[in-house]
C-alpha cells in the first residue's frame, strides 16, 4: 500500500471545485508552508444572499455559550448563531467553531465556511417564513468521529413545513496536515465512483421492503464524486445520503459503510481507510 506522500499527490491532482471562494484561496496562498487545500463552500453556499430582516439580536449574541465537542488535537465547539422563535416559526440554527489549530489561516478558513453556510441557508429560507404559516428550520452539528488523523464534523439540517426533509454535510478534516479531505483524494483515479456504486446497489438489491430504497426508474444508480462521507474512528468508509435521495422519506438519512477490502485495489492509501 502506498504511503501519505502517494496520497498527497492524488490530493493535488484534484481539480478545485467552481464554487471555491478565490478570495479565500488568494488570502491563504502566500502564507501556506505545507501543501493543503480546501472544499470550497457546498452548492447552497453559492447561491445569492438575499438580506433578510431576521438576523441574530444583540442579547442572543452576547449570550452564545461554546458546547465543546472534541478535545482531541484541536477543540471543536457547538455555538447557536441564529434562533428566533414564535407562535408558529421555530429556527434554531448551530454552527461548528474551531479553536487551537496550529495554524490560523486554516482555522479562519473554516470556521468563515461553517458561518457563512449557515447564514446563506437562514437567508435562502427568509422569504419562504415571511410567507407565514407555520415553519421550523434547524441546524444541529456533532462531531461523529474523532481520530488523531481524521475529525468529521456533521451538519444535519431539518426543515419542517407540511413535511419534514433532513439533509446531511460533513468535513472530514486532517487536524495535522490541516486539510479537509475529498472522497476523490482518497483513491488513485476514479474508478472509486463504480466500485462504490456497485457495492451499494448491491446491498439495495438485497434488502427487504423494509429499508423502503426507491427501485423504480428513480432508484439508486450512481453516486456523486463528491457524495458525502465520513471517515470512522477505526477507519472505515461510509457514504451517507440525504432522506429521499435514494429512499422513501420514513427511512430518513441513509448511510452504508463499504467494507474496505471492496475499496483495497484503488485506495492511494491507507493512511485513512483500512
Amino acid at each position: 500500500m502506498t504511503n501519505l506522500n502517494e496520497l498527497k499527490k492524488q490530493y493535488e491532482n484534484i481539480p478545485i471545485p467552481d464554487e471555491l471562494q478565490a478570495t479565500v484561496l488568494e488570502t491563504l496562498r502566500p502564507k501556506r508552508k505545507r501543501y493543503v487545500r480546501y472544499l470550497g463552500l457546498s452548492a447552497v453556499a453559492a447561491a445569492s444572499i438575499f438580506v433578510g430582516s431576521f438576523t441574530m439580536s444583540p442579547s442572543l449574541a452576547d449570550s452564545l455559550t461554546k458546547v465543546p465537542l472534541v478535545s482531541n488535537i484541536v477543540n471543536v465547539f457547538s455555538v447557536t448563531d441564529i434562533q428566533r422563535e414564535d407562535e408558529h416559526l421555530e429556527v434554531a440554527m448551530n454552527r461548528a467553531v474551531i479553536e487551537d489549530v496550529a495554524h490560523k489561516d486554516f482555522e479562519d478558513v473554516l470556521n468563515k465556511k461553517y458561518k457563512e453556510e449557515n447564514k446563506v441557508l437562514f437567508d435562502k429560507m427568509t422569504p419562504t417564513i415571511e410567507e407565514g404559516g407555520r415553519f421550523s428550520l434547524q441546524r444541529d452539528v456533532s462531531v461523529i468521529t474523532d481520530s488523531p488523523n481524521v475529525i468529521a464534523i456533521q451538519r444535519m439540517t431539518t426543515i419542517t413545513q407540511a413535511s419534514a426533509a433532513q439533509s446531511i454535510a460533513i468535513d472530514n478534516i486532517d487536524p495535522i496536515n490541516e486539510w479537509v479531505i475529498t472522497l476523490p483524494s482518497l483513491f488513485k483515479d476514479e474508478r472509486y465512483i463504480r466500485v462504490i456504486s456497485d457495492y451499494i446497489a448491491s446491498q439495495i438489491q438485497q434488502a427487504g421492503p423494509d429499508a423502503m430504497y426507491f427501485t423504480d426508474q428513480d432508484g439508486f444508480t450512481e453516486i456523486n464524486a463528491h457524495q458525502t462521507f465520513a471517515i470512522t474512528d477505526d477507519g472505515k468508509l461510509v457514504i451517507y445520503f440525504d432522506e429521499y435521495e435514494v429512499a422513501a422519506g420514513a427511512a430518513g438519512i441513509v448511510k452504508f459503510i463499504i467494507p474496505t477490502e471492496v475499496l483495497q485495489p484503488i485506495l492511494a492509501s491507507d493512511y485513512y481507510i483500512h
